[in-house]
């Protein structure tokens, strides 16, 4: 009796097995599978499986989020697909090992869509479009738009514009226009950001870094047009450079053969360096080359350093005291992003934000949103009539797309109640079998 027990109590374990990764199939993504992200919701929800394989199914606007990086070590394809206003102001939880021109170490924070992009990692085909980050901090950091670090992955095939602020009196920090600090590859890639880097520590020196593409590091660059207008006050070294900063293999006694291939680099750095040993590094390709293991070729530049002397007013993209800004919306297409231009009244500067989905988008949302409505408004009345407690979904999830999981939702549903069903009918089958068993040894005695 002992013994069939023991194979029936193996079957249920062996059930309970099998629909826990049923289970798991419908809530989490293996190595293999490819997640489909949609909404926002989706898109946060990474940070919960960062070693996954992703495809943005579509474009999503991030407005009114503010992004926490996190570290990621997956795939993400684009699809061709655009993640707009993209915000954040913190870096990620985890910290890495950088280092300066001299090789002191430092424990640094980074800031992107992912904080660090690991060896294993790849983003590719995916539209950045007005990434903002206002970072402030005392602690080494370095920040971009992809990521703040790529540490040996690969960024292939994007399209990237936004603007990134740092001020820090840190003594080891930069700013990138599409990663901050680090190695590995960016092919294929157009980027076109405003980078700032203020230093508020007048007394201490630090190591500053500013890169239309990286802002130091040793990452291989093929097929890339850069852009950057850049503006950096600096109170100890500067290395500025329209592709990075500062070029160095790390750390101490790394042997590597680099490239830079095909690439094309606009715009200009204005920067000032308050100190007396001075450096002023700001040119073209790199501000300081260490490392000089690189093969740079079939590249072309219309990059100008601007060099100021004036230390006591920060350098910025407007210079008035008191800006007052104009509006004009421009109304999205279905193939364009809408955004409104503001202008200064005072001095004319201008940019461009609050990016706006394409036009078909907009008319889906807005249609998701009627019908939830139209359903919501019957039975509110109803609920008014006879005082039942509902629970109604949000009309604002619904259109940001979290509908996606409902069929995910009953399958977990249907998959609990076979698992129950199934304990039940083990357990009479169990009650069964050892009451025949006992009849059956009342009557052999």
């Amino acid at each position: 009796m002992k013994k069939y027990i023991h194979q029936v109590m193996a079957g249920i374990v062996a059930i309970f097995i099998i629909a826990g990764i049923a289970t798991m199939k419908t809530t989490a993504y293996g190595a293999t599978d490819t997640m489909s992200i949609t909404s926002k919701e989706e898109l946060a929800g990474i940070a919960a499986n960062p070693s996954g394989n992703y495809r943005l199914d579509k474009d999503i606007d991030m407005t009114g989020v503010d992004w926490i990086p996190f570290k990621f070590s997956g795939n993400f394809d684009g699809n061709g697909h655009a993640i707009l206003n993209l915000t954040y102001s913190t870096t990620g939880e985890e910290t890495m090992t950088s280092y300066d021109g001299n090789y002191k170490k430092y424990d640094t924070g980074f800031g992107g869509l992912f904080s660090i992009v690991t060896e294993e990692a790849s983003v590719t085909n995916l539209k950045l479009i007005n990434v903002r980050a206002t970072l402030t901090t005392d602690d080494p950091a370095f920040i971009g738009t992809v990521a703040g670090c790529l540490d040996g992955g690969v960024i292939d095939g994007c399209t990237i514009t936004g603007r990134l602020d740092i001020t820090t009196s840190a003594k080891m920090f930069g700013v990138g226009g599409i990663v901050g600090y680090g190695r590995g590859s960016i092919t294929n890639t157009d980027s076109e950001t405003t980078l700032v880097c203020i230093d508020t520590d007048i007394q201490n020196k630090d190591e500053q870094f500013m890169g239309g593409a990286y802002a130091t590091g040793y990452i291989d660059m093929e097929n890339c047009n850069v852009t950057v207008y850049g503006y950096d006050s600096d109170h100890g070294y500067v290395h500025n450079g329209g592709l990075t900063g500062m070029y160095m293999f790390y750390p101490y006694g790394q042997k590597y053969s680099g490239k830079i291939l095909n690439c094309n680099v606009d715009g200009f750095i204005t920067f000032f360096e308050d100190n007396t040993d001075r450096r002023a590094y700001c040119r073209a390709y790199w501000g300081e080359l260490l490392s000089t293991n690189c093969v740079i070729d079939g590249c072309t530049d219309n990059f100008q350093s601007d060099e100021r002397f004036d230390y006591s007013v920060n350098l910025l993209p407007n210079m008035c005291e008191n800006p007052s800004y104009t509006k004009n919306v421009t109304e999205s297409t279905d193939t364009e992003y809408g955004y409104t231009t503001y202008t200064c009244k005072a001095c004319g500067y201008h940019y461009n934000d609050n990016y706006t989905l394409l036009a078909g988008d907009l008319k889906e949302i807005e249609a998701k949103r009627l019908e939830e409505e139209k359903l919501r408004l019957p039975q509110e009345a109803a609920d008014g009539q006879d005082g039942a407690i509902v629970l109604t979904n949000n009309a604002g999830n619904v259109a940001d797309g979290d509908w996606s999981n409902r069929g995910e939702s009953s399958m977990q549903v249907l998959l609990l109640i076979l698992i129950i069903s199934l304990a039940i009918i083990s357990i009479f089958i169990i009650v069964y079998a050892y009451n025949r068993s006992k009849k059956r040894k009342k009557k052999y005695k």
